[in-house]
């Protein structure tokens, strides 16, 4: 297990990493279909020492903090499972501006119009909202390899144009590394708002052209 370990220390797993997460930004189509998305809730409860990797932690009283909290997205662990460092988004960047954003894209890119307070249309457009019950990265470690994983569960609210009665939306994305360097962390989260994206535009009712 000795050299597992350290593997799993590489990349400065003992201090905090801070990653830009991207969203493709999607243009808005000319749609009668217009929403508008009122809120987006980070529900996420952190832990210090959670029994399960796979729920937020932080260290010490950053859990209780909003300004890291709010910005947390995974936490590394060395190769006997122990918590080290953590992941966040820079300064200015929050998880429910990233959820937003993937809310936004999956609506474009089905073909309703997103539109924002001030823009025309806006006190007439549907009024949907997310609650962000899950949205973390975790890693589980192994002798020759170790396994990123992340998942989300938001709960859409509001008149969503959904063609079902599901409310659930999930995403998911795991990948097996031998090393967790950031560019691994970076593509399991991204991999993970792809999969959120595509699940959404699965659920949602087709505009016909």
């Amino acid at each position: 297990m000795i050299a597992a370990t350290a593997l799993f220390l590489t990349g400065c797993a003992t201090s905090r990493s801070v990653l830009d997460i991207a969203v493709p930004d999607v243009p808005n189509p000319d749609s009668l279909q217009a929403v508008k998305i009122v809120e987006v809730i980070d529900k996420r409860v952190f832990a210090i020492k959670p029994n399960n990797p796979s729920i937020p932690s932080l260290q010490n009283d950053e859990v209780d903090d909003p300004k890291i909290t709010r910005r947390a997205v995974a936490r590394k662990r060395n190769g006997y499972g122990a918590a080290l460092g953590d992941v966040l988004l820079p300064e200015g960047q929050t998880v429910e501006q990233l959820t937003r954003s993937a809310l936004v894209n999956a609506l474009r890119d089905s073909g309703y119009k997103v539109v924002s307070v001030g823009e025309a249309g806006y006190d007439a457009a549907t009024p949907v909202g997310a609650e962000i019950q899950q949205f973390w990265a975790w890693m589980t470690p192994g002798f020759w390899q170790i396994k990123l994983e992340y998942k989300a569960r938001i709960q859409l609210n509001g008149d969503w144009p959904l063609a079902g009665e599901n409310r659930m939306l999930n995403g998911d994305a795991r990948i097996e590394t031998s090393a967790a360097f950031e560019s691994d962390w970076k593509k399991v989260l991204e991999a993970g708002l792809t999969d959120l994206i595509q699940n959404l535009k699965s659920m949602l009712k087709s505009i016909s052209s």
